[in-house]
């Protein structure tokens, strides 16, 4: 059985709940966001040396900046998921793609699909979908809550329409 760790992170848009297993980031979630956790079982709160890689990640990219992830992601889900979360991996910082740009890209005929995959996405900030937007660069939903997604945008300067 695959052993899970957490440990709290203070971000400026409230508490992350940062899980982890021996070797990689599992989930980086907003706490009070409705799939928090989810699907994640014996998770154990304890401090594990990739907490600390994960918190200066995380406050390197409060500060304003870009940096490539130096630990391993191991987000758990679906092929179809992984496939649209590896996608999201290669937005790059202060950039954008609509759900439709995505799902062209991938040869899916939904955008409503992608849109399911991109909402259950479990490293918010590390597989950006905050950077995902609707039709005509509008802003749509995001699991942890639009003013966090306009809070991002705006840190990334990403203009979006309302």
């Amino acid at each position: 059985m695959t052993r899970f760790y957490r440990q709290l992170y203070q971000s400026p848009l409230g508490p992350l709940s940062i899980v982890v297993d021996e070797e990689s980031l599992v989930g980086v979630w907003f706490c009070d966001q409705a799939n928090c956790e989810q699907g994640i079982d014996h998770i154990k709160a304890a401090c594990r040396p990739l907490h600390e890689a994960v918190f200066e990640w995380l406050d390197q990219y409060f500060l304003g900046e870009d940096l490539p992830i130096p630990f391993a992601l191991s987000p758990q889900g679906t092929d179809f998921q992984q496939r649209v979360w590896a996608y999201l991996a290669q937005i790059p910082y202060g950039e954008s793609r609509t759900y439709g740009e995505i799902a062209r890209a991938l040869s899916c005929r939904s955008a409503q699909a992608i849109g399911q995959a991109v909402g259950r996405n479990p490293l918010l900030l590390l597989l950006p979908c905050h950077r995902v937007l609707g039709r005509e660069n509008q802003l749509t939903g995001y699991a942890a809550g639009l003013d966090r997604k306009r809070w991002l945008l705006h840190h990334e300067a990403i203009s979006w329409k309302e």
